[in-house]
């Protein structure tokens, strides 16, 4: 399971917080833009239509004087079925005249031509006047006015719809956002897997490809092709490797037949013990062939159609018993300590192998008078074999190198073995998904996780 840091530090994530918030910018950039276009244009149509009628007023004054213009100013106030339009007329010291008002605004300069004034309580919401002062030519004053509510209400609409749309568009934003996401990690979660895959030995697995044909696509064709090629090399390395082992196979085989043949006929001492060398050297030979036979086997795969149910408990039982006699004759103790009925599927054969091959390097590196301990028990959902013994142990810098093919501990050298028998464990351990360790202590201790079925 992915941390919160690693699902942070994920492209698709980081891709969609980019997308999301270039989204979100551009939804509150347009959405002010829009707010502020909208503002200026409705009070700007304000201003034009106060403008307007008070220049209608002035020149009804010009043409008939204060009489007429106060005649009109009767006639559109009895018309005035609200109180959205505001006249009001008054003589040089700006006592009233006439006008639906009844006395110049408190706080209104009486020198500037434009202004904003409060209206009061007893209107609703902020019911701001937009007022034009003009003075007529015999210095009477002109107020002309409108209530802005009706452009301040459009406003509030104007924001609720902005917002509803930015909701929608950072909705929008971030669904787009989490559909690239998902898109994104499935379809690297994909090659991932299939890399893994191949990184287990299954080198026959492939990257999907879909029929979109983007970046990724072409990435994964160029590692399909590549997986095609190291495919084909590892089968022609199998092969070589086989045919060089079945080559040098038969011919061994045969030497080793011909010399037995001879051993028995020959009646000399001398004679049969140098051919005993021989035959112990050709049994070396036929047995590290056969060992890399194994191994080449188990890494490939082929195994798995061997694998069945295994009572683990009785498995390591047998091959205590195996090896007792082989302990005893070193003078050495060999101990099994099991729990019963631990079970899981896999190949006995190969499982049983190495098992031995840990027993039989117990006994041989363990020391005389000493005792080999071979345990199993559960560890959770694995099995966990066990076998310690109360040797040298290895060094630490070559701890991890004892599973290569061939290599072997200096202070191994001078005894019997081809350096294979940890290579196969550890083909048949990873084979079945397993684990293995070792560990210095009070000797060394091989421990092998397997999955229980």
């Amino acid at each position: 399971m992915k941390t919160r840091g690693a699902y942070k530090r994920s492209i698709a994530f980081r891709y969609t917080a980019t997308f999301a918030g270039v989204f979100a910018v551009l939804a509150v950039l347009f959405a002010g833009t829009v707010f502020w276009l909208s503002q200026s244009f409705l009070r700007q149509q304000i201003d034009n239509t106060i403008e307007a009628d008070a220049s209608g007023l002035i020149e009804y004054y010009e043409s008939g004087g204060l009489e007429l213009l106060t005649d009109l100013l009767k006639t559109r106030l009895k018309r005035l079925s609200k109180d959205d339009a505001v006249y009001l007329l008054t003589d040089r010291e700006f006592h009233p005249v006439m006008g639906n008002i009844s006395e110049w605004p408190k706080g209104l300069p009486k020198d500037d031509q434009w202004a904003d004034v409060d209206r009061g309580q007893n209107y609703p919401g902020d019911s701001d006047l937009r007022l034009l002062h003009r003075v007529l030519p015999d210095g009477h004053h002109l107020l002309v006015g409108r209530d802005t509510y009706q452009a301040e209400e459009l406003e509030q609409r104007t924001v609720i719809t902005l917002l509803i749309i930015l909701v929608l568009t950072m909705t929008t934003g971030g669904v787009a956002g989490l559909f690239l996401h998902f898109n994104l990690r499935n379809r690297l979660r994909l090659v991932a897997e299939t890399c893994g895959e191949i990184a287990e030995g299954n080198f026959s697995h492939r990257i999907p490809v879909t029929a979109v044909r983007d970046e990724i696509d072409a990435m994964s064709q160029t590692l399909n092709m590549m997986l095609d090629r190291v495919e084909q090399l590892m089968q022609g390395i199998r092969q070589v490797t086989n045919g060089i082992a079945h080559d040098l196979k038969t011919p061994l085989t045969r030497l080793r037949g011909q010399l037995e043949m001879l051993a028995l006929e020959e009646p000399e001492e001398a004679k049969r013990e140098k051919m005993g060398l021989a035959l112990s050297e050709v049994d070396r030979l036929l047995s590290t062939f056969s060992a890399l036979l194994r191994i080449s086997r188990v890494e490939s795969g082929d195994s798995l159609s061997e694998f069945v149910p295994i009572d683990l408990s009785a498995m390591l039982r047998d091959a205590v018993e195996f090896y007792e006699p082989i302990a005893e004759e070193r003078g050495q103790g060999l101990v099994l300590q099991t729990e019963r009925d631990i079970h899981l599927t896999g190949d006995r054969d190969l499982l049983f192998q190495s098992v031995a091959n840990l027993i039989d390097n117990a006994i041989k590196y363990g020391g005389g008078g000493t005792a080999v301990t071979v345990s199993l028990s559960r560890h959770g959902t694995n099995a966990e074999i066990t076998v310690s013994d109360h040797g040298d142990g290895i060094p630490e810098a070559e701890l991890d190198r004892v599973f290569e093919r061939f290599y072997r501990v200096e202070n191994s050298r001078t005894r019997p073995g081809n350096g294979l028998g940890l290579s196969l464990v550890a083909a048949a351990v990873k084979l079945h998904k397993g684990t293995i360790r070792l560990e210095n202590g009070n000797g060394l201790s091989v421990i092998v996780l397997l999955p229980l079925s």
